[in-house]
């Protein structure tokens, strides 16, 4: 106890006798003996910034090798950019970017499959239209030869008016 009064006293008179030249030289003391404690922090902050900024430009260069597939789609570009600054590691990114992959792939195929499917509908229309207009097309021609043999018959039947009646 005797000592931690005695570091006190110390430490008052120095900082009394501050404005004197022994006063400046406990200010350099003070300040280096807090760079000396503080220095661990800021080895370990600047190390923590030196591995995240080598992490998120390794994870660049990897969107940068995917970019082409991921189609330029800035939605997705943007949620990226946002995993890779947040200081995402290189391995859950490699499959964060193998998901999107598989979803986009899934989202092409499904558009393809759509395209299909209309299409398929669109020929089963036609295919549906061109056997009605067929079906209207034979009505049409059974139609045509019961008029056709009307007329022929109406044609028979003024022919032998005109030959009973002398016409």
């Amino acid at each position: 106890m005797d000592k931690v009064y005695i570091a006190l006293a110390t430490f008052l008179t120095l900082a009394i006798l501050m404005p004197f030249s022994f006063g400046k030289a406990l200010l350099w003391f003070c300040k280096f003996l807090i760079y000396c404690i503080g220095s661990p922090y800021f080895i370990w902050r600047w190390k923590k910034n030196k591995v995240l900024k080598q992490r998120q430009q390794t994870n660049y260069d990897l969107l940068g090798k995917y970019v082409v597939l991921l189609g330029n789609n800035p939605e997705i570009l943007k949620y990226l950019r946002k995993l890779i600054e947040s200081g995402i590691t290189e391995k859950d990114f490699h499959l964060v970017m193998q998901v999107n992959l598989e979803n986009l792939k899934n989202f092409e195929l499904e558009k393809e499959r759509e395209i299909i499917r209309t299409r398929l509908e669109e020929e089963a229309d036609f295919k549906k239209m061109a056997i009605e207009q067929q079906d209207l097309l034979v009505q049409s021609k059974l139609s045509m030869e019961q008029i056709k043999f009307r007329e022929q018959l109406l044609d028979n039947l003024y022919k032998k008016m005109e030959k009973k009646y002398h016409l």
